[in-house]
């Protein structure tokens, strides 16, 4: 109810950088040091953490075209799909963000996140 009366000032404040800062304030708040490449462990484990994704994965389905396309995309992107592969996050929100990604532009591509990190233990056979 909040996010969608307080929309558009919130973009209206919005900057490239101030982006990943809100995210950065984001990690810290739950108890992470600036550590965005770290996997396991991104999210403290405690209680808030369910609401604050939840507030967060909403705020992002929401967010516009124009702010999607910024450059802090991508950080969002890579700590997204650091979201979608730690197992200590509850399935319904590493689904969410999964789904966000895949609504985003399409240089966010969660399988070259996956084949980066180069050990094969899906061995489906995707090379074409």
């Amino acid at each position: 109810s909040n996010l969608h009366t307080n929309h558009s000032a919130v973009l209206a404040s919005l900057t490239e950088s101030g982006l990943l800062v809100i995210l950065c304030d984001w990690l810290r708040s739950l108890g992470q040091e600036d550590s965005c490449t770290e996997d396991t462990g991104l999210i403290a484990k405690d209680t808030e953490r369910d609401s604050v994704l939840d507030a967060m994965l909403e705020a992002l389905q929401v967010l516009p075209v124009q702010i999607r396309h910024l450059r802090a995309s991508r950080g969002l992107g890579k700590v997204l799909a650091q979201l979608i592969r730690d197992s200590s996050i509850r399935r319904e929100h590493r689904l969410r963000a999964k789904r966000i990604i895949e609504s985003w532009c399409t240089r966010i591509d969660t399988r070259k996140v996956n084949e980066s990190s180069a050990s094969p233990k899906h061995g489906r056979g995707f090379v074409r």
